[in-house]
């Protein structure tokens, strides 16, 4: 969706719609935050009083940097509107992210560095879509960024929705080999016939007779050794 309406909007005349106007306020709020580091600490002064508009010609050399120590040290009541924007660097860190994008995508010019020295000023309104301001610039690049990381986004997304169901797979198939394991595992520890201590248990199991048969005449005597001793035997009852 985002993907289609990058190139809807990139060709069609600012604003496309009304969220389009909503997204170029947020955009130059956003590109002006970013640069404040690089303004505040790493331009040269003169730059800084350009952006803000500030004419202080002849009084810092060309080379002279850092901001946020001429504010420290120079008393000139001409740049103290520009040194408060300085007092906040700290909030606008976190927008480091974008300057590198800015640097490298779309890259501050004269004119939007205007721009963006009246919006930090407070006298340039956000959706003030003047062909310097920061959208307007980077409108079509901007929407590149979009398109290339939509189908970037998406890739991911089949990705990971391939890769989950490959593990749903592999769960599956180690879950069934798991329960034939189970299964045979079973099957081998199942007990035989109980071995019993007391009585004799072995009802329907025959033992070979030591004593010699004639298969033709039966005989009541045994021909088994006799045990004198038997008879003398007596069942001791515990009770």
């Amino acid at each position: 969706m985002a993907n289609s309406m990058a190139q809807n909007w990139t060709n069609l005349t600012y604003p496309a719609t009304n969220h389009e106007a909503s997204l170029g306020t947020n955009f130059n709020q956003l590109y002006c935050y970013a640069q404040v580091p690089y303004y505040c600490q790493d331009a040269t002064v003169n730059t800084v009083l350009a952006m803000f508009n500030v004419s202080a010609s002849g009084y810092f050399a060309d080379t002279t940097s850092n901001f946020t120590n001429i504010c420290t040290t120079v008393t000139l009541p001409a740049i103290d509107s520009a040194c408060t924007v300085c007092d906040l660097i700290a909030q606008y860190q976190e927008y480091k992210v974008v300057l590198d994008w800015i640097e490298s995508s779309c890259p501050r010019t004269s004119t939007n560095q205007v721009w963006c020295g009246g919006f930090l000023l407070n006298a340039t309104a956000a959706d003030e879509m003047s062909t310097s301001s920061p959208f307007m610039q980077c409108r079509s690049v901007f929407y590149e960024l979009v398109e290339k990381w939509t189908n970037i986004v998406m890739v991911a997304s089949i990705i990971c929705i391939i890769a989950a169901g490959i593990v749903l797979a592999m769960t599956g198939v180690l879950w069934c080999h798991m329960r034939a394991s189970r299964q045979q595992k079973g099957m081998m520890l199942s007990s035989p016939a109980a071995n019993y201590h007391n009585g004799d248990q072995s009802a329907g199991h025959t033992e070979r007779s030591e004593a010699t048969t004639n298969s033709n005449n039966f005989s009541m005597f045994s021909n088994a050794p006799r045990n004198s001793d038997a008879a003398h035997h007596r069942y001791h009852s515990p009770y």
